[in-house]
């Protein structure tokens, strides 16, 4: 097996987000399901803010990660963990999430401690039978065999992943927290946007973008958000009720209209407190 490494870009915080010609289907987890981590953007300790600022080496071998950080011109392993399939390459979204294509078109997301955030199994036709990234042969393994080579088929910008194809390219991208929730929404799954918007209210939100550093700004950013989630939630139970119940649609327009002067209530007295 060949390994594939990637040096930390070292910048603010960055579920994933994967657009082509074919079609990007979400694994097993679901988005309320996602394991909880603690953020470091509001670690106020100075000795780790300068251990964070260390360049630090993600390292992918066969079906095992490693996170190794330079220091003392020594690089020194600080977590591992193990796939459940050989990876073909590694990348740094951001400063702290690390994203690992795998051999079956799988990008699965880790937070730097190794805690997967999310996974995403890339799909279409072509994929089937060509592979969703370019790959040469030119390197041998110890018994004379070709092996498959998928360097310089990942390139990141920022929280933006590209994956080139065999004839097209795919694009991955770490979404900013609203986009996060209000995808979430559209798709119905209402637990998982509250999740997600609790999470990040409480500063312990992993792989998104866009947060202010300040857990009080965040705070402030969150409630708006967070209260047309809830109004918004509120709306559509009502509506399902009375659609369930036969009501009329003008019944059902009068009901969302209430329901809409209540939540502009409930911020108005929020703002004046």
């Amino acid at each position: 097996s060949i390994p594939y490494t990637a040096w930390r870009r070292l910048q603010t915080q960055s579920g994933i987000s994967i657009h082509g010609t074919g079609q990007a289907n979400q694994g097993n987890k679901e988005a309320r399901d996602r394991p909880t981590c603690e953020s470091d953007l509001f670690k106020n300790n100075d000795a780790e803010r300068d251990t964070d600022n260390l360049p630090v080496l993600a390292l992918a071998w066969d079906r095992k990660v490693f996170i190794l950080q330079l220091l003392n011109g020594e690089l020194n392993a600080q977590v591992a963990w193990d796939l459940d399939s050989v990876a073909c390459g590694i990348a740094w979204l951001e400063w702290q999430m690390v994203v690992v294509l795998t051999s079956n078109n799988q990008l699965c997301l880790f937070t730097k401690e190794g805690v997967e955030v999310e996974r995403v199994t890339i799909n279409s036709e072509e994929i089937e039978s060509n592979g969703a990234t370019i790959y040469h042969t030119y390197f041998m393994n110890s018994f004379g065999n070709p092996e498959k080579a998928y360097h310089n088929a990942m390139a990141v910008r920022g929280a933006t992943l590209f994956l080139l194809g065999p004839s097209h390219v795919w694009r991955a991208c770490l979404l900013p927290w609203q986009d996060r929730i209000k995808a979430l929404q559209n798709a119905g799954d209402w637990m998982g946007a509250f999740h997600i918007a609790m999470e990040v209210y409480d500063g312990r939100a992993c792989g998104v973008t866009g947060l202010p550093k300040s857990l009080d700004v965040v705070q402030e950013a969150v409630v708006p958000a967070l209260l047309e989630l809830l109004f918004a939630y509120i709306d559509e139970a009502f509506a399902y009720l009375l659609l369930a119940f036969g009501s009329p649609p003008s019944v059902i327009a009068e009901a969302n209209a209430g329901a809409d002067v209540l939540g502009s209530n409930i911020t108005k007295e929020l703002k004046e407190q």
